[in-house]
């Protein structure tokens, strides 16, 4: 529909990021890792020098109304356009070095400001970063990975902390970076 994409804004006074590579695909079905189910549109960012920016990442209802249609017990996302539309809460961005399947580095889970602008009839997702990778739109609690903790405790052991901690149920995960 020729709408915008992305958009990304270099910090006043700092880092000049250069030339971007901007690749956004629109796939034809909702992805989903690991159970969860993500927007059907993925946006990769690369600039020719790395550093803090602020980006936005522009969707029309119809990719929300489609992650709502395989939400399978997510939250949903927004279903109208409207700044009112208490689903806005749930949106979430995960930044994936590498892709989401094959990640070379852990995934950092972002809740952004997101504004549905009447002019354009889009929604306007916006959120810093300090570096570039993959982004996908999703909704759900402040978890990158489907993990339900059970119990977690630190005490002082002399001259460092113990962390103990069990989880009820874990999905594909391999370890825990504290």
């Amino acid at each position: 529909q020729c709408k915008r994409l992305v958009k990304v804004l270099d910090p006043q006074g700092g880092n000049e990021l250069g030339q971007l590579t901007i690749k956004s695909n629109v796939l034809s079905t909702v992805l989903s890792h690991n159970g969860q189910p993500y927007c059907p549109k993925v946006v990769s960012i690369t600039p020719a020098s790395n550093g803090p920016a602020t980006v936005t990442l522009f969707f029309i209802q119809a990719d929300f109304n489609r992650y709502n249609l395989a939400a399978n017990g997510y939250p949903l996302l927004p279903t109208s356009g409207s700044n009112a539309d208490p689903n806005i809460q749930n949106i979430r961005i995960t930044k994936v070095s590498g892709t989401l399947g094959n990640p070379t580095g852990p995934p950092t889970l972002i809740t952004p400001a997101t504004n549905w602008n009447a002019t354009d009839n889009v929604w306007e997702v916006t959120f810093p970063v300090s570096s570039f990778s993959e982004f996908y739109l999703h909704t759900g609690t402040n978890s990158v990975l489907p993990v339900a903790w059970q119990s977690f405790s630190v005490s002082k052991e002399a001259t460092s902390n113990l962390l103990k901690w069990t989880t009820a149920s874990e999905q594909n995960s391999s370890h825990f970076n504290i």
